[in-house]
């Protein structure tokens, strides 16, 4: 498949003509002709959304950013550890008596994603994974001290969601980044 990749965003636009004349892309770079993707540096994104106009890929990558920062800033705004299965049941706003006990449900975050599954959770949480802005880590439920030989350990251990440093500066940013997972929950019907 060919491609018209800008110089400036790199945002790629599948072609649908084999027309080979470089064209201006609405961030004002170049856009050129290229027969199939080249090969970037892991540094350089490569967005690629099915056969979407420039302007629609820039505004799903917006969606994405947008949706990333949400589950970041819950995770920022946590004043106590707690789990993955509870974050995300605060982002989708359900009232469970640890919620309740803790004032969870004050989090200015609680609910902002209440039409979304915990595997639609998963799946955004895992490409903030991949992305490095979030790690687990396992901490002790016990004495809140990290668990070094989780084996050892049994169920005694908690997994929490933590903020990478690239987290913490892409979450306070306003750079927009491909992450690939609105393909992954099959949204766009295009």
């Amino acid at each position: 498949m060919a491609y018209w990749i800008c110089d400036k965003c790199k945002l790629y636009i599948p072609a649908r003509n084999e027309h080979k004349i470089n064209m201006k892309c609405n961030c004002g770079g170049n856009l050129t002709y290229h027969e199939k993707i080249p090969q970037y540096t892991e540094s350089i994104p490569a967005p690629v959304y099915k056969d979407f106009s420039h302007i629609m890929q820039k505004l799903i990558m917006g969606y994405e950013s947008a949706l990333s920062r949400i589950i970041l800033n819950c995770i920022d705004e946590l004043y106590l550890p707690v789990s993955t299965k509870i974050t995300m049941l605060i982002l989708q706003g359900v009232e469970t008596p640890f919620i309740k006990k803790h004032q969870l449900n004050e989090l200015e975050t609680y609910s902002m994603l209440s039409n979304f599954s915990q595997n639609n959770l998963l799946v955004i949480i895992d490409s903030l994974m991949d992305k490095n802005f979030l790690k687990l880590e396992h901490v002790s439920r016990y004495d809140s001290k990290p668990v070094s030989n989780l084996r050892d350990e049994g169920l005694g251990y908690v997994s929490i969601l933590k903020l990478t440093e690239k987290g913490k500066t892409f979450k306070t940013g306003d750079e927009n980044v491909y992450f690939g997972f609105i393909e992954k929950l099959d949204i766009l019907k295009g």
